[in-house]
């Protein structure tokens, strides 16, 4: 869904930027500043003769008044635009040059359908809002079939967007976007606001002060995740019945930036250092010995081996080519 809304996003912006400077207050009703194309691309308003309303938009626009524009590279048409006006409504329809094309319906600035294809399949989103323009649930479908509904849960003291819950045919799938929660007997509470998170594809837990989410794949592997108040994830395990595949810790500094991942699988283990979201160096142990520590640094790396506790090889790699350019015996 998240996909979803940000291509509603692009679109949006990529109209509004589709046109020169020098057509800023232009019957697009768009902002068109700071489109960086070549000076031999142009707009041209052509007639509207010959536009169709869409046979897929779930709204009568009929009466509407219609306005075409092309976008040119020198003699070849880049993108087509229609404009559907209707009163406090409109429909923007985008078409490229090899058919494909992407369509938009506001109605008092909420954007309420999308549809896009190219021209063999279409998808569509619906968007459903509350009173005061809060967007609440979407339903999306191809070719007219139904693939998911998303609901949006929101905190019930700031409207701020605290879960997705997409619903499918194969099941249910929450994805938390809040950064604070409490849990109380399986429900997740923020600012006031109850979620039911009991159901097949995920399950929340309070333990501690702590978040845990647990869901299992039709293969049987269950994985679980861990998160603190302020949001961090802490651990994540995967397990296959009663057999543990791995178990990932997560540390934080005071400021809340990562620092250390500390993977073990089986009798392996390794230990990842984070600079900001870089590794920059690794300690790999087979049995809780140190048998190799990496260390990145400016496109290069440098792989300590060890033996019994003790180095005996330093190897030098271009992180590049990955090629190996010096290796040094003790």
């Amino acid at each position: 869904m998240k996909r979803l809304l940000l291509t509603s996003i692009i679109l949006v912006s990529a109209i509004a930027c589709l046109f020169s400077k020098a057509f800023k207050a232009n019957r697009l009703g768009q902002n068109i500043e700071g489109l960086d194309i070549s000076s031999d691309c142009m707009v041209k308003e052509v007639s509207s003769a010959g536009v169709q309303i869409p046979s897929y938009l779930p709204y009568d626009i009929s009466g509407c008044v219609i306005s075409c524009f092309i976008l040119y590279q020198g003699d070849v048409l880049l993108k087509k635009i229609d404009r559907f006006d209707c009163h406090d409504s409109f429909l923007l329809i985008s078409t490229e040059s090899d058919g494909s094309f992407r369509s938009s319906y506001f109605e008092d600035d909420l954007m309420m359908f999308e549809a896009f294809g190219d021209g063999n399949s279409i998808s569509t989103s619906s968007n459903v809002y509350d009173n005061n323009g809060i967007l609440m649930q979407t339903v999306n479908k191809e070719d007219d079939e139904l693939i998911s509904t998303d609901f949006f849960y929101r905190s019930g003291k700031d409207q701020r967007l605290s879960m997705v819950r997409s619903v499918t045919l194969s099941g249910t799938s929450d994805v938390l976007v809040s950064d604070s929660f409490l849990v109380e007997d399986g429900q997740l509470i923020d600012d006031g606001l109850v979620m039911e998170l009991e159901d097949q594809a995920t399950k929340a837990e309070r333990q501690d002060e702590n978040l845990i989410l647990t869901s299992t794949s039709t293969g049987g592997i269950t994985a679980k995740k861990t998160m603190n108040t302020k949001g961090q994830v802490i651990n994540v395990t995967e397990s296959m019945g009663e057999k543990l595949i791995y178990t990932e810790d997560y540390c934080y500094s005071s400021a809340g930036i990562l620092e250390t991942v500390t993977r073990k699988e089986n009798s392996k283990s390794k230990i990842s250092y984070y600079d900001g979201t870089s590794v920059y160096k690794e300690e790999e142990f087979v049995n809780d010995e140190l048998k190799v520590v990496n260390e990145y640094l400016e496109g290069e790396k440098k792989q300590t081996l060890y033996e019994f506790g003790q180095p005996y090889a330093i190897v030098e790699f271009d992180e590049i080519t990955k090629k190996i350019r010096k290796v040094t015996y003790w």
